[in-house]
Order: C-alpha cells, then structure tokens, then sequence
C-alpha cells in the first residue's frame, strides 16, 4: 500500500472518529455472533471441541454400522434355528353316488403339526462361512468406527483452526480498515493545509476502499468457517477461541512404519481370508457329498408321529425334524391297528459337471489376487506413512521459521515505536508496523495449526488410538 511521506499527527477529530469506527465494528461483530447463535462470553475451546468431535455426524454414522454388524454377527452364530408350522384344512363339496343321489364330502383336516431345529455348523461348510463373513465385518466396522473417530478429530481441529484464525483475520483487517480511514482523513486536512495533493488524497481514498473490502472478504470467511465448524460438529457450537496446545512430537522415525492395524491392511488380510475360503468352498463342491438320514415313525389308523435326523458332509449342519397328525393315521392299517418303525439311510452325491475344474482353477487364481493386493497395499501403507512422516516434519520446520519472523516482525514494531517516541516516526507509522507483527504472528499461528494437523495425519496413518489426537 502506498503511504504518503511527511505524514502529520493525528488531530483529535480524527481520533474520536476512529474511536467511533472501533465502535460500530465491534457492534457488528456481536450482532453476527448474535445471528450465528454464538454467545461472546463462552467460547468454544479447543478442549470442548475435541471432545464435541466424538459425537460429530460421521462418528455417529459409523457407531450404527457398528451396532448394524454386532446383530448381524449375533444372528450368524446363533445356535439354533427353530421353525413351528401347523394349519386346518376346510373342504367343502359333494360326491354323486353311481346308483344316483349324492353325498356331502366337506370336511376338515389338521395339518400336521411340525417342529425344524436347525443346528449352526461351525466346524466346517456354508454355515460357517456365513459366520467368518459376519465377524469379518463386525471388525470392518470396529476399523471403520476407530477410523471415524481419528478423521472426525482431524476435521474438527482443522476447522476449529481455520474458525479461530479467520475471526483473528477479521478483527486485523478491522484494525487496518481504521487504520487507512484515519490515513485518508489525515490526507484530507493535509490538502487542506496545503502540504497534500489530491492524488495524494485520491490514493490513500483508494487503500482505504481496498482496506474495507479486505475487511468484508475476512468477516465472510469467518462467517463461512463458522459454518464448517458448525457442520462438522453437527451442532449449533459458539465461536471459538484460543489457546491452543502446541503440535505433539513427532514419534521416533524407527518406529513411524505401517502397522498391521492400519484399516487398510486389516481389510485385505480379510480379503484374503475370503478368498481363501471361496476357494476351500470350490474344492467342498467338486467332493463327493454323503449324507445321513435316521428317521422313526409311530402311530395308527387314526394318527401318527414322525422323528427325523439328517447330516450332510456338504454343510455339516444337523438338522432334527418332528411332525404329528392328530387325524390322519398310518396308510394301510386296518381299524384299531398300529405301527412303530426306525429308518437309516446313507446317500452319496458325486459330482459329475465339466465346470468343476474351471471353478477350483478361478478360486485359487482368486486367492493369489488377494495376496498379491495384499503385498500391494503394505508397500502402500509404508509410502504414506514415509509420505506423513514428511510433511510432518516440513511443517514443523515451516512452523519454526514463521515463529522467527514472527518474533522479527515484533523487534521491528518495537523499533518504529522507539522512533515514534523520538519523533522520527509518525503515529501511523508504529501503528502500521504493529499491525504487521500481529500478521506475522497470526501467519506463525496459522503455520503450527498446519504442524500440528500434519503431526495428526501421521499418527492416523500409524492407526493409533483415537484419543492420542489431542
């Protein structure tokens, strides 16, 4: 920004304008934290927004894909499955005779009453595959939820950052914009005096109009931030405040390698548990299957029960079956007679299809797939966390050097200071030059909020219990 050489004192009128302009900025930043909900004498720290993150949208998302695959899982291993079925018949009609005339032939009919037990098959067969799937996504949720919580925290620090920054942004360019109003109505009294021209005027109206457009970009930022924060909370939360704690340490560079805990590594070693059992699933389907069934039947002319077992080597899942008919008997007793009767039967089913040897081919070619993506994803996993590692240590560095400027651009305000209070600076001078310190600490601010989020993106990377991003 151009500044005029020779600038005069500030002259009382000129004060208590600026002071008036202090005023009614101040005013209408409450009547936005007003409108926004927000409340000016109870912040939101960084410690309640760290603690809101846990109960963000996407946390609570993953929570009932939790709960959603805990009952799935409860149901897959579920001992028992009981079936009870019974009904009544009605038949309605008439039977003509052969010598003429007719007959009602309506009548009912119980159906028979039955009892299926249905036994899980853990060792081995379609049951137990259906179990690994279902625990298998049980711990794709617990991955899913662990992960959730580290991003939400993530998410949540960086829009907190960006809320507190902006608002921080807003108040300097407040601060600029008098401080260019009292600037262009020194410009005016010194044309007045005559020891200013109007272009002198004209570009000092000029920085004035670029200050407060400045002004309005940041509060429009700040009201956006606020927004994100709001969304990514979920919540109507206040505006936030400092201080905020220094970035964690780096962890020592031996032991920043991919662990096994990372979600992507968990999945495709479960990828790979699958494949693995698609393929013994082919190699179940082109065995011979044997089959047992062991049945006993009691009853008489007027009505009858039936016990059945049956076991296959396909499923090995036991199944135990009792029926009773309380008004239809045994076919082919007499009046009066009755029967008792115990059966065992064994069958055996051999496979014949010509696409048995391409299914086992297509399985096995499926578990080397998940393998090699497996191997795929750790050299993946151990990029990104050398990439993390990186950027963690370029923004520490960065955040160190804007510190250093920082406490240089506060040595310079100090120094114009001193030459104000010698008379060889101008107030608007020391003015100006502090408002630079406060930029540069506001950049050095901004660069340990960029440490501290690469610090947490590397120890997301690590897979680390949620609560250590703090």
């Amino acid at each position: 920004m151009h500044r005029s050489p020779n600038r005069l004192p500030l002259d009382p009128p000129v004060r208590s304008w600026a002071r008036l302009r202090g005023v009614l900025l101040g005013a209408a930043f409450v009547v936005a934290s007003l409108a926004f909900g927000q409340s000016p004498g109870a912040p939101l720290t960084y410690e309640d927004a760290v603690r809101l993150a846990d109960q963000s949208p996407g946390v609570q998302r993953a929570e009932l894909a939790l709960a959603q695959a805990e009952a799935r899982a409860s149901a897959a291993a579920a001992p028992v499955d009981v079936t009870l079925s019974g009904g009544f018949d009605q038949r309605f009609g008439r039977t003509d005779l052969p010598g003429g005339g007719s007959e009602d032939s309506s009548g009912g009919d119980v159906v028979p009453i039955r009892v299926a037990a249905r036994f899980a098959g853990t060792a081995a067969g379609s049951g137990a595959d259906q179990l690994a799937r279902a625990r298998a996504g049980l711990e794709a949720a617990r991955d899913e939820l662990a992960a959730a919580r580290r991003t939400a925290r993530i998410e949540t620090v960086r829009a907190f950052q960006e809320a507190a920054r902006a608002g921080r942004a807003a108040d300097l360019a407040g601060q600029e914009a008098a401080l260019a109003a009292r600037e262009t109505a020194a410009a005016r009294e010194r044309r007045r005096a005559g020891a200013a021209s109007d272009l002198d005027v004209r570009e000092a109206e000029l920085a004035l109009a670029r200050a407060e457009q400045s002004l309005r970009a940041a509060e429009r930022k700040h009201r956006l931030a606020l927004r994100a924060l709001r969304t990514q909370l979920g919540a109507d939360v206040p505006a936030p405040r400092g201080p905020l704690p220094d970035p964690p340490p780096l962890p020592p560079r031996e032991e920043a390698v991919a662990p096994a805990e990372r979600p992507d590594l968990r999945a495709a070693a479960r990828d790979v548990d699958a494949a693995e059992r698609d393929a013994n699933a082919a190699v179940r389907d082109a065995l011979p299957v044997a089959s047992l069934n062991v049945a006993f039947a009691s009853g008489s002319d007027a009505r009858n029960l039936r016990v059945g077992a049956s076991l296959d080597s396909a499923e090995f899942t036991p199944t135990l079956e009792a029926s009773f008919d309380p008004d239809d008997g045994l076919q082919g007793l007499g009046p009066g007679a009755s029967s008792r009767s115990f059966e065992i039967g064994v069958q055996l089913e051999v496979p014949l299809s010509p696409a048995v040897p391409s299914a086992l081919s297509a399985a096995r070619l499926g578990e080397r797939q998940a393998r090699a993506r497996e191997a795929s994803a750790r050299d993946q996993a151990a990029l990104a966390v050398d990439r993390a590692y990186a950027a963690a240590e370029d923004a520490l560095e960065g955040a160190e050097l804007a510190a250093r400027s920082a406490e240089l651009a506060r040595l310079s305000a100090e120094l114009v200071a001193s030459r104000r209070d010698a008379g060889s600076a101008s107030e608007a001078d020391a003015r100006r030059s502090q408002l630079e310190a406060q930029r540069a600490e506001l950049d050095a601010a901004r660069a340990r909020d960029e440490a501290r989020l690469a610090v947490f993106r590397l120890l997301d990377a690590l897979a680390v219990a949620p609560e250590r991003l703090e």
